[in-house]
């Protein structure tokens, strides 16, 4: 019989999807041209790379993407890349999981590129949050809604497989 999982945020890696630079955000095209969606995009990703990096309690960043030039960027601010091998946004997440866990993850911390408050502060402060907050020693699942509460803006599992991505 397994250990019963427990929840240990002491070794926290980030997971960051980003499907490309230049096919993102493309309900923007009324109001953005290309240019502008890619530059905007590449904006976002280099905000999101900047905070897990310098975040308090985040070991390590997975950037997990089909875009070369999306890769080379995250590189630049020491997260380790992977080239998404199946399509879709979960199975990106599970190719990013397994490097993050081979790298000794207790914990995975899912966000998107796109969030507007995203600092190391903010980040810092959910773990903070996330490890206060008493359990039975059992996993810990923590979603952090949209202000619209229709959407996840960050996903907080330990240990790593906790849950399926879904």
């Amino acid at each position: 019989m397994d250990p019963p999982a427990v929840t240990d945020l002491t070794r926290t890696w980030a997971l960051v999807p980003l499907r490309g630079l230049r096919d993102a955000k493309t309900r923007l095209a009324a109001e953005l041209n290309p240019q502008e969606r890619l530059e905007l995009v590449a904006t976002m990703a280099r905000r999101t790379l900047a905070a897990t990096r310098d975040a308090p309690g985040i070991r390590g960043t997975v950037l997990v993407t089909a875009d070369p030039a999306a890769a080379a960027l995250a590189e630049r601010f020491g997260a380790r890349t992977i080239v998404q091998r199946l399509p879709g946004l979960n199975a990106a997440l599970r190719e990013a999981r397994s490097v993050a866990v081979a790298a000794g993850a207790t914990a995975i911390l899912i966000l998107p590129i796109d969030l507007p408050a995203i600092s190391p502060s903010t980040i810092g402060a959910l773990l903070a949050a996330a490890a206060a907050t008493p359990s039975a020693g059992g996993p810990l699942v923590l979603a952090v809604p949209d202000r619209r509460a229709s959407g996840t803006n960050a996903l907080l599992v330990s240990p790593p497989d906790a849950i399926e991505p879904a």
